[in-house]
């Protein structure tokens, strides 16, 4: 059973209602998914789950096949709009992570921290000082979730952790920021340090880690060079993701495999999904 359990105008206490009501009883087997709108599968129309066809149902329904378990449940608590500030909180306060919770649970944060700079004026996009909040606020709020997750949720029940991806400010990689520069050039060595920040936090308390840059910004045959190296320091991920835009690799996901974004420029479509559930169910080892 698939359980949908909100809206866009869901307020948040009686999500939290539900959820303390919910989260309490005994369950099936179940997936639970936390995070924004990337994760509770947003469209362009306003409906949530796109269809039944968002990577955490596909997930859910191809765990359903591939398992013993042909009743798994997937509860997705997921929230649009959220910076990671509120996802923090929505988390202490659902006490996401406990063991009762779920058998997987999947989380992300951190994509809707960079959306007020899609309103600003190309001047202040352009400018490195408009990004200096970006990645301190980010970084703290995944310190307190995965401090928790680590007082909270056992080792043997699988936590996926997804990464960041670029959805392009401004409509668009290739804005102008002046000569030889463009509004990529500016953001993602931010949004790369945002990323690896989240990416070391997964690592160090072992958690299961997917990075989305790899897979909606990069064509599946260079995903690899795309990917964080194990280890590798920010300034040489920086450097490598710079070098590969130039070269026409990292590429805005509209021109990514066939198109894999909306007409928003920011959430996956139908073909997105498809991608993002593969990688999960890949990591997740189904």
């Amino acid at each position: 059973m698939i359980r949908y359990v909100i809206s866009a105008s869901f307020a948040f206490f009686s999500l939290a209602s539900f959820a303390e009501e919910t989260l309490a009883k005994p369950q099936a087997p179940s997936i639970l998914a936390f995070g924004d709108s990337i994760m509770a599968g947003y469209s362009k129309n306003g409906d949530l789950r796109f269809g039944k066809l968002d990577f955490v149902s596909l997930v859910g329904q191809a765990v359903r096949t591939r398992s013993e378990y042909p009743k798994f449940e997937i509860w997705n608590l997921a929230i649009p709009g959220l910076k990671t500030g509120a996802i923090r909180k929505a988390f202490e306060k659902l006490q996401i992570g406990r063991q009762r919770d779920s058998d997987i649970l999947l989380l992300n944060g951190g994509g809707n921290n960079a959306l007020p700079f899609r309103k600003l004026p190309l001047a202040q996009v352009c400018d490195e000082r408009t990004y200096e909040g970006f990645v301190p606020a980010i970084t703290a709020d995944w310190v307190s979730m995965t401090n928790l997750l680590r007082s909270r949720r056992p080792a043997s029940k699988p936590t996926l952790v997804l990464g960041l991806y670029y959805p392009p400010l401004n409509q668009g990689l290739s804005q102008p920021c002046g000569p030889n520069r463009s509004v990529a050039d500016v953001f993602l060595p931010f949004l790369a340090a945002a990323n690896h920040r989240i990416q070391e936090l997964a690592k160090r308390d072992q958690l299961l880690w997917l990075d989305l840059m790899p897979i909606m910004n990069c064509p599946a045959s260079a995903r690899h060079l795309c990917e964080i190296q194990a280890g590798e320091p920010l300034a040489s991920y920086q450097a490598r993701l710079a070098v590969l835009m130039k070269a026409g690799i990292f590429r805005d996901p509209g021109d990514n495999e066939g198109g894999i974004i909306q007409a928003d420029h920011v959430h996956p479509n139908a073909r997105g999904h498809r991608l993002i559930s593969e990688s999960i169910l890949q990591v997740l080892g189904y």
